[in-house]
Order: structure tokens, then sequence, then C-alpha cells
């Protein structure tokens, strides 16, 4: 798939969507299928792990698989996502 945008202008595009909470969630809300919208809250909690304060990680951080690999573990064990 070829896009005009190149990837600088991408990555901005995208950014704006991960930086505002409110705003991923109102897009992931309407993006997911009603079988995956119970996985809307877990991947927005991954995301602010991923990007804090809305915003990429600029150092690295030992922690983040753990942090990432937790809230999975959680998610598997959340009844609304067991239940289709």
């Amino acid at each position: 798939m070829t896009s005009n945008l190149s990837f600088g202008k991408l990555a901005r595009s995208k950014q704006g969507i991960v930086a505002d909470e409110e705003d991923f969630v109102k897009i992931v809300s309407e993006l997911f299928l009603p079988y995956y919208q119970a996985l809307v809250p877990w991947v927005n909690r991954l995301r602010r792990v991923v990007f804090p304060g809305g915003m990429r990680r600029k150092n690295d951080n030992t922690h983040l698989y753990g942090q990432m690999k937790n809230i999975l573990q959680e998610a598997v064990s959340d009844p609304k996502v067991l239940a289709p």
C-alpha cells in the first residue's frame, strides 16, 4: 500500500490520536468491532503505559515490558473480555 504521506507526517498525525485520551478512546470505540469492544479500556491502559502523558518515550524503560505484560494478564482475566 502506498501513501502520499511521508513517514514523519504520518507519525505526527498518529501522535495526535495517541496524545489525547478522550479522542483515542472515541476513535478506538468507533473502529473496534462489537466483538472487541471489551478490549477498548485495556488498549487504552496500554496506550497510557507506552505513551506516558500522551507522548512517546525519549528514554528506555526497563519496566515497560513487565507493565505491558501485567496489563495483558489482567485483560485476559476480565469477565467482559472472556464473554463473547
